[in-house]
Order: structure tokens, then C-alpha cells, then sequence
């Protein structure tokens, strides 16, 4: 069968990066490999300049040129990807096509500030939840992320939803741990997308532990800050596995689904994880067996779990658990193939394939 992938975003590396793993092409040939003929659709801003197209199955367009391109390609289903906010235009023009369409629920940065803003929750996110009528089947790395907007209002007539992994390329079987251990744990973040205010955050959390002069954390970014407070070094962040060489423990202070790649690398080195919950994090990551988790957004209980791998490092073993069966799980391949059976499901003719009651979980 057919299917149009949509996506849709503002055109910023932070956003773009997070759907990254769904353009890649393992992922893509993971689809094709379940007899998925796919053609894929990038919607870019209105204002911005004209790129080439990337291969024969990839399209660029702006926002009013997309019916006529879907019309054109005739797909048998579609499937969205991009913040829901920016989707409010795309939905109601993907229906025209009268084929059933499947949404991405991903994790995003920036959401929790988006819904703090009286704008956006008043006009923009009204315009969205109406046009997220238009959606038939939702895929979600996140059950909090799928939870939340459902309960918001969004997607009332989405009769299943499913909760996947993002794809991440190198998922191989997981790396024993390194014999040696240090005698204290280094911390390390690694966010490329990480601002001044994730480096105040984690700097507040090692206030709390009351142990900034015996910790030692590390923070990897893209644009590096010029000085951050003792005990924190900021680094370029360039290959993750040679990052990860260099600490013991990977923290994740803010999570969307650009960090799964790095987490699931730190799996495959056998290291230590901590990671807010609820993100898509929480489902990777098994408490107590992998790392600990902490309530997204607080200093305080990052600091809690921050200062409980420190004092209990002496242990052995220190939630060092195998993370292969997380491991296989973003598989491209494996990812690719719970796309694939969503579609199946939406174009199936057998009325007893698709539920009589929503079904999300």
C-alpha cells in the first residue's frame, strides 16, 4: 500500500531533529521492507527559500501547494509528523485526500512552556483540537504525550492509538560495562539543544544535593556557554559515544525525542541512566534496574536522584542492568514494523479490524 509522510515544522533544527529519526534511512527500509510504498512530503514555512528535493519518493511544498501534491501521489493512507499546534492547517487539507490518516505523537521540548501560554491555549490549540477530528489512528512515543493531549481535548475521533519508540539508528545488543569503576560518578548531559536555562537548572539541582564541591558533572551542547558555575564543564557535543566515555552516569534534565538516541547509546555502554518522568523516557527505561527517574521539571528530585547514585556508588552493581530488550525495541527495523501494522489496520476492509470503541494504550 501507499502512504503520504507528512512533515511539518517551523523549520528549526531543535524541532527538526527530534523527527530526524523518522526521515532516516533505515527506517524508510524498514517501511518499503513491510510492502509499504511510501512518498514523503516536507511542508516547509511559506517564506522559505526553495531547496532541491532529496530523492524520488521525497517532496518539499509550502502549505498551499500539499492538496494538489497529495491528490497527485494518491496514497491509500496518511501519516502526520510535527507539533500538533503547527498541524491545525495540514489535517483538514491531508483530508481531502478521503483516505485515513495516522498521527506522531512525539515528545517536544518546548511543549509544557507552549501550553503555559495564554495565546496559544486560546486561539491556536482551539484551531488544533478541531482540526484533530481529522485523525484516525495515533502513534506515540509517549503515553504521557498521548495522554495529555487527548485529555486536552485533541484527537476525539482517533479510534486506536499505539505507543512506539522513536527509531534509532546503531540499536545493536547492548555493551557489557567497563570492569573499572571510578571512585565518584561523573555526570554527564548530553543535549545539543540545550539552552543557558537547562545549564541553571542542573546547576540548582547540585545546590541541593549540598555537594557541589564533590560532584563532578559534565555538559555536552552544541553552542557551547562561555563559563558555567563550578562544579559543571561545558563541552562541544560532538560524537555521543566518545562523550559517554568520559562519564559514568547520563542525566537528562529535559527530555524530547532527540535524547532517546543518546540514551539508548549509554544503554549500549552499560551506563547509569537518570531521566524525567513522564517523558518518552519512562518508557525505555525500567526504574531501579537502569537508572532512576525524577518528576520532569523539579530541581529537587533531579537533586534526589543525583545525590542517590552518588552516595550508593560504592555498591556493586549500581543499576547496571542489561538495556538490550530497550535496545531492540528502537530498532529501526522493529519501529518501522508497528508503523506498518497501524497502516494495515487503517486500510484494512474487514470492519472487525478496526475497534467499535476507541482503543488507546
Amino acid at each position: 500500500m501507499k502512504v503520504a509522510l507528512i512533515f511539518a515544522t517551523d523549520g528549526s533544527h531543535c524541532e527538526d531533529v527530534v523527527l530526524a529519526p523518522f526521515r532516516s534511512p533505515n527506517f524508510a527500509a524498514g517501511l518499503r521492507n513491510g510492502k509499504i510504498d511510501l512518498v514523503i512530503v516536507t511542508v516547509v514555512p511559506d517564506d522559505a527559500a526553495p531547496a532541491p528535493e532529496s530523492g524520488a519518493a521525497s517532496r518539499r511544498c509550502r502549505r498551499h501547494e500539499l492538496a494538489a501534491l497529495v491528490a497527485a501521489e494518491r496514497p491509500q493512507a496518511i501519516q502526520t509528523f510535527g507539533p500538533e499546534l503547527g498541524l491545525a492547517a495540514i489535517w483538514p487539507i491531508a483530508a481531502q485526500a478521503g483516505v485515513p490518516t495516522a498521527h506522531c505523537v512525539s515528545c517536544w521540548r518546548a511543549a509544557g512552556e507552549t501550553a503555559r501560554s495564554p495565546q496559544v491555549s486560546s486561539l491556536a490549540a482551539s484551531r488544533a483540537k478541531r482540526a484533530s477530528r481529522h485523525v484516525a489512528a495515533l502513534i506515540g512515543t509517549s503515553r504521557a504525550a498521548i495522554g495529555g493531549l487527548m485529555t486536552e481535548g485533541y484527537f476525539a475521533n482517533a479510534g486506536f492509538s499505539i505507543v512506539v519508540p522513536p527509531p534509532v539508528e546503531r540499536a545493536a545488543d547492548a555493551v557489557n560495562a567497563p570492569a573499572g569503576r571510578a571512585t565518584n560518578p561523573v555526570f554527564g548531559v548530553y543535549d545539543p539543544c540545550a539552552s543557558a536555562d537547562l545549564v541553571d537548572f542542573v546547576s540548582r539541582a547540585i545546590e541541593l544535593t549540598g555537594r557541589r564541591n564533590a560532584l563532578v558533572v559534565r555538559i555536552a551542547m552544541a553552542t557551547p556557554l562561555p563559563a558555567a558555575p563550578a562544579p559543571i564543564a561545558i563541552v562541544p557535543a560532538g560524537s555521543i559515544e566518545d562523550f559517554l566515555a568520559t562519564i559514568d552516569v547520563l542525566a537528562v534534565p529535559a527530555y524530547d525525542d532527540a535524547i532517546a538516541a543518546p540514551l539508548i547509546a549509554a544503554l549500549r555502554a552499560g551506563k547509569s541512566v537518570i531521566v524525567p518522568d513522564p517523558s518518552g523516557a519512562a518508557e525505555l527505561i525500567e526504574y531501579g534496574r537502569h537508572g532512576l527517574m525524577f518528576c520532569a521539571g523539579s530541581a529537587y528530585h533531579f537533586a534526589n536522584a543525583v545525590d542517590l547514585i552518588s552516595q550508593s556508588w560504592s555498591q556493586r552493581p549500581v543499576l547496571l542492568a542489561d538495556g538490550g530488550p530497550a535496545i531492540a525495541r528502537t530498532h529501526p527495523g522493529a519501529v518501522a514494523h508497528s508503523f506498518a501494522a497501524v497502516y494495515e489496520r487503517l486500510a484494512s476492509p474487514d470492519p472487525h479490524a478496526m475497534p467499535r470503541e476507541p482503543s488507546h494504550g
